[in-house]
């Protein structure tokens, strides 16, 4: 199989796409999401860093999915989802889970339901978000990172 060179990375709410490429990621970086990724999948969730949460999961279709949280007034609240898969079939199952968070949310009636062609990272911003702006910072680079590690974990062989 061929190394994914570059992923569409989509902000559902905003529509801001960008592409990402692969020298944007550290190498150094995939060893502590490999090891995050593993607790959180293990364990349910892991403590990322300023009080989050991680959840992850992965899914049929190669889709992963992993929601960041926060403790908001003693509240534990979804600040955002990250979703992403290398398969059409698996975009096709983001496309549903982007339509159950549309139902939840509100101004999102002009917002489109069609990610990029795969290999592709999506992210939903909840509007819990706001509460947390320290979060706002690295949310992006988070998932970025994330989503080279869970669709091209190959692409980061040390040494190379």
């Amino acid at each position: 199989m061929e190394k994914i060179k570059s992923i569409d990375h989509v902000t559902f709410n905003t529509r801001h796409v960008r592409k990402s490429k692969l020298g944007e990621v550290d190498k150094g970086i995939l060893m502590r999401l490999a090891d995050i990724s593993n607790k959180a999948m293990e364990k349910g969730e892991v403590e990322l860093l300023d009080g989050t949460i991680l959840e992850l999961f992965t899914a049929e279709n190669n889709v992963y999915a992993g929601t960041v949280s926060a403790q908001v007034n003693g509240e534990k609240v979804p600040l955002f989802t990250t979703m992403g898969t290398k398969t059409e079939a698996g975009r096709k199952d983001i496309v549903k889970n982007l339509r159950i968070l549309k139902k939840s949310s509100r101004n999102t009636e002009n917002m489109s339901l069609i990610p990029p062609a795969a290999p592709v990272i999506v992210d939903y911003l909840y509007d819990t978000l706001a509460l947390r702006p320290d979060v706002i910072r690295w949310s992006g680079d988070f998932a970025k990172c994330l989503g080279w590690y869970m669709l091209a974990p190959e692409s980061f062989v040390i040494g190379e």
